[in-house]
């Protein structure tokens, strides 16, 4: 069995009550065995407020890595202590993995103001996690129900996605996401590179773009990766769900965003592949416009703590 190390995400948002209520579950707790890195004192706060407001029945017992003290920062708003607080608690959960204390990896949602309001170098998990770890390459990978997606560009404007897109570096990432399919276990169907522009670029009639696409696969292919592509994007990941594919690398961060979220906002789980441990997290965000209200729902926190357990 996997210890779960659980980050108690940005202290101003609704890390600690998803993970309340996402542990409430008896059978969450004995699968993924839980070590909490955040305040103990916060936690107890939260638990006292869901048990006021009924959404939790009773306290339960959990074990902290409590190297915080209560937070005393604006719930629901950015701060700077919030973002360094983040950042500190993902690094101390990486010691833990590192020390055998934990095997795997679940963060709550944090803020990227925030993390720039503390001055922390890194934009999100991923970045920091790559640097924590010294890992080269890791990858954004997103799961609800038999669709996986992957990420060729992330936080970047829209303007520069065209730009990016080249044969020799999309060659490398899909060569990345291979490898990432045979980790998290599933490479027996083609992965599916989706198209940029309507129609697959119609022979170049609607774009370009589709040519580097075609030579990467190509490339690739001719190493023995099962890869296909570019499809149409309208179509990938409706086929991928169907199980014609066993994942689809989206080109931009909305194109598969849509994607997983249409099928299942609540339940669509991020995964970073690449690391020396697997990292799951809840895609959404910190939530600030619902903190201390009771009424986040914990689905997507369920389904990252009981993936970074299997």
């Amino acid at each position: 069995m996997k210890r779960v190390v659980i980050t108690e995400g940005d202290p101003a948002g609704i890390g600690r009550e998803i993970i309340i209520k996402a542990l409430s579950d008896e059978n969450v707790r004995k699968k993924a065995d839980p070590i909490i890195v955040g305040s103990a004192k916060d936690f107890d706060e939260t638990f006292c407020s869901l048990i006021a407001k009924g959404m939790i029945s009773s306290r339960f017992s959990l074990d902290f890595c409590d190297i915080f003290e209560k937070f005393e920062g604006p719930a629901g708003e950015v701060s700077a202590e919030a973002g360094l607080r983040s950042y500190n608690a993902v690094k101390k959960a990486v010691e833990l993995i590192k020390d055998g204390v934990g095997a795997s990896l679940c963060t709550a949602p944090i803020n990227k103001q925030a993390l720039r309001a503390a001055g922390v170098p890194y934009i999100g998990h991923t970045e920091m996690l790559a640097a924590l770890t010294d890992s080269k390459a890791p990858l954004t990978v997103f799961e609800t129900g038999r669709l996986r997606i992957f990420f060729f560009t992330r936080h970047i404007p829209f303007a520069d996605i065209s730009k990016s897109i080249k044969a020799k570096s999309l060659y490398t990432f899909i060569m990345s996401c291979d490898a990432a399919n045979r980790e998290l276990g599933s490479f027996e169907k083609p992965l599916a590179v989706a198209a940029l522009n309507p129609h697959a670029g119609d022979r170049g009639l609607l774009g370009t773009e589709e040519k580097e696409i075609e030579k990467a696969v190509k490339s690739a292919a001719a190493d023995g990766v099962n890869v296909v592509g570019p499809v149409p994007a309208d179509s990938v990941f409706a086929e991928c769900l169907g199980g014609k594919y066993s994942a689809v690398l989206s080109l931009y961060h909305d194109q598969g965003h849509i994607a997983a979220k249409t099928l299942d906002f609540d339940g669509t789980v991020s995964l970073t592949a690449g690391l020396p441990f697997l990292r799951t997290s809840p895609d959404h965000g910190t939530a600030f416009d619902i903190t201390g209200k009771g009424i986040a729902r914990e689905t997507a926190m369920k389904a990252a703590i009981l993936r970074a357990a299997f």
